[in-house]
């Protein structure tokens, strides 16, 4: 028995070893440094660098909130609605972890709840805010303390950085309170110092992503906030050295954070003010690539926000408004002296091209900004970073914004825990062409081939080829400003099909027209429409979807929730087919029923020779394409203008450095999948087995005892023989 045991052992062994870390010893004269030193004016501004945007902004709201919380009921915006049972401040300390039980895990690990009551004694001063926070906080300390493995977000990267911030936070407010206890503060400084050796120890550190970023920001803070622990100075050489490895690969030179999201740029930007601003009160020199870089960002950012405080929903973001990340200020010395919300956000200018990100930006009317009515917005995208984090398969996705609606857009961030997440990440979240049922993670490679911008239009060429012979060419022709033609052309195999989902907004209306492939989009809150027509050679077969789970289509997320769409999902044969789509704006709602002139094809050659006639109803009546010019003509067929496309750039040599940084980080720090449902069905499977063999042993034992010991023998080999392929390759992370 005893070698299956160890069997069993080995399966988990390696993952409790993997997460297990010993705090530093926590003695009565680390507790007296820490209630001196730093003074709080530093933990006071440590409490600007959130990694986590929690609750709301205005004061009212959040006491309503903290009041809630009291109450055990707990409703945020972003996050589940739920009952929290957690004793109250009469019961004094919680011995017990399993008072947290009813605490959901997406709640628990980040410190959401004491942050909010925190954030309540702030405003308010009063004490059960903070004594609540206490009990949660030391009972969470307990119950962390004594895990094994890592279930759940009990050591998520994120969550682990975020409770550093709000501990610091508590501990500023109650290093000095008549009810401190020496007891607390030695379990929450044995709580900063867990919290750093886990984001600390090789293995465990999400190089790729945002996440990993907040991880080394989270090592500089407990340097800030906790220079008395014994192991504070190597948390902070450890974050600075992983910073420098990942910053070359993270944010290319235009500023881009390469994660494929905006929402992620957003939060890139924020994190890399913070990095400013940590090294301020490290008294460390800022180098001057992170300066400049942080510079670009900001614009980058600015191009993609909206004047109602959204951002495109392209990638891992949501569909909500937010007060947008907080930016750094510099003083004459260069020293980052405080972060702050940006008075406005207008674009620097109404184009931009990120060549090297993969994405294009388009602004009309941006004279009239903030006034939505006669802005414009359109992203288009195509960025692909293998191995870079928050990827969504939507290369040549198209998302548009005008008039201050949201007409067509991808689905968004869906969260992890969700059903759908899956489905979001794959191609039917975006409104990119490609084939039926393609994997997310298809072998292909989509290249900018030419762009244009002028007074009267802007242009973007892009080609996508792969899995296979399938080559799909997206051509976005934008008549400013409020014409739009996506024209589409896809090769190869005969016997497939190609698809795109056109979605909408939760706040649109989609009616079907009278003719053939026609749709009228009414803002549900606005008097204005937009006007939609697509067809095809061979004609596509064209469906409508809301809010359906199979197939997905017809879903947006806003503030963490699915929320049902209209979508339009068009599919063909992916054999020299084409497709095109028109939108056109109007000032005021459109009568589906009334008679439409059917933009058609004047003629096709191939994707660099067509000629559309748009319709009778618009000023701009044909758009014709003649290899790398596009003309647009009037009623009478005269030019109005005539667009020489300019060949893009070669990024080559910048995505190369980017990919060699990738690439080295990647050697240096590699990471381990923990493989928990895998190793769960393997012991389950291996405890089957003992059962049976045991049943078999008994029998063998009692009619052929001759051959019992030989047989225990065979299958103590054999049980040995599982063990090391088990260790050694199904289950090594």
């Amino acid at each position: 028995m005893a070698v299956p045991a160890l069997v069993v052992l080995l399966v988990w062994a390696p993952l409790v070893k993997r997460y297990h870390v010993r705090a530093a010893r926590i003695t009565e004269d680390i507790v007296q440094q820490a209630r001196q030193s730093p003074p709080d004016s530093v933990l006071s501004a440590l409490n600007q660098l959130r990694l986590l945007k929690l609750g709301p902004d205005m004061k009212a709201g959040l006491l309503a909130v903290a009041e809630e919380l009291r109450r055990e009921r707990a409703d945020l915006a972003g996050y589940p609605p739920t009952k929290i049972g957690y004793p109250p401040v009469s019961m004094g300390i919680p011995s017990d972890p399993r008072d947290l039980r009813n605490v959901p895990p997406v709640w628990q690990p980040f410190f959401l709840v004491p942050r909010m009551l925190l954030d309540a004694y702030n405003a308010t001063g009063r004490d059960q805010y903070l004594l609540t926070a206490r009990d949660l906080i030391v009972t969470w300390g307990r119950h962390e303390r004594r895990a094994m493995l890592p279930t759940g977000y009990l050591w998520n990267d994120l969550a682990i950085a975020a409770r550093i911030g709000v501990l610091t936070e508590f501990w500023r407010l109650y290093r000095h309170h008549p009810v401190y206890q020496p007891a607390v503060a030695k379990a929450v400084l044995e709580q900063v110092d867990r919290g750093a050796k886990l984001l600390s120890k090789e293995g465990l550190f999400t190089f790729n992503t945002t996440h990993g970023v907040m991880q080394n920001l989270a090592l500089l803070h407990v340097r800030v906030a906790f220079p008395m622990l014994p192991d504070a100075q190597h948390y902070m050489e450890l974050g600075l050295a992983r910073l420098r490895d990942q910053i070359p690969f993270w944010i290319d030179q235009e500023g881009a954070v390469l994660e494929h999201s905006a929402e992620y740029q957003a939060w890139g930007l924020q994190s890399m003010a913070m990095a400013c601003r940590y090294l301020t009160l490290l008294h460390l020199t800022i180098p001057e690539e992170w300066r400049w870089k942080l510079e670009r960002a900001e614009q980058v950012v600015a191009a993609l926000r909206r004047p109602d405080e959204t951002m495109p929903t392209f990638g891992d973001t949501d569909g909500a408004s937010d007060n947008g990340p907080l930016v750094a200020v510099f003083d004459s010395q260069g020293r980052c002296v405080t972060l702050r919300q940006r008075p406005n956000w207008v674009p620097e200018r109404s184009v931009s091209l990120f060549a090297v990100a993969g994405e294009a930006v388009w602004w009309d009317g941006l004279a009239d900004w903030p006034n939505g009515k006669n802005l414009r917005q359109s992203v288009i995208q195509w960025s692909y970073y293998p191995g870079h984090a928050h990827k969504h398969a939507d290369e040549m996705s198209v998302l548009m914004w005008a008039g201050g609606q949201l007409w067509w857009t991808n689905v968004g961030y869906w969260q992890y825990q969700m059903a759908g997440r899956s489905e979001t990440e794959s191609w039917d979240g975006g409104n990119a062409p490609h084939l039926v049922q393609e994997s997310a993670k298809s072998a292909r490679r989509t290249s900018l081939l030419s762009f244009g911008w002028s007074d009267h239009l802007g242009v973007v060429d892009l080609e996508r080829r792969g899995p296979g012979e399938y080559v799909a060419r997206r051509q976005v022709v934008h008549v400013r400003p409020d014409v739009w033609l996506i024209v589409d052309h896809v090769t190869g195999n005969g016997t497939v099909k190609t698809t795109t989902t056109w979605t909408t907004s939760p706040d649109v209306g989609l009616e079907r027209g009278k003719i053939l492939g026609s749709y009228v989009l009414a803002a549900r809150r606005r008097p204005i429409g937009l006007r939609t027509f697509i067809f095809g050679s061979p004609t596509p077969a064209i469906e409508e979807f809301e809010g359906s789970p199979s197939p997905f289509a017809g879903w947006h997320v806003v503030d963490g929730s699915p929320r049902p769409a209209p979508a339009i999902v068009i599919e063909q044969p992916a054999q020299d087919s084409w497709s095109i789509v028109v939108w056109s704006l109007q000032g005021s709602q459109v009568d589906s029923t009334r008679f439409l002139t059917n933009p058609h094809v004047l003629s096709w050659k191939n994707p660099d020779d067509w000629n559309v006639e748009l319709g009778r109803e618009l000023a701009v009546r044909e758009v014709e394409r003649q290899q790398g010019r596009i003309t647009v003509r009037d009623a009478r067929r005269r030019v109005i203008e005539t667009l020489e496309l300019t060949r893009a750039p070669d990024v080559t040599v910048q995505v190369a450095r980017i990919n060699a940084a990738f690439a080295k980080a990647q050697g240096a720090y590699r990471t381990y999948d923990d493989l928990l449902p895998r190793r769960r069905k393997v012991t389950v499977l291996l405890l089957v087995v003992l059962l049976t063999q045991e049943l078999f042993f008994s029998f063998i034992r009692r009619r052929y005892n001759d051959y019992h010991r030989g047989l225990r023998v065979f299958n103590l080999v054999g049980w040995m023989g599982v063990g090391c392929w088990l260790v050694f390759w199904f289950l090594k992370g």
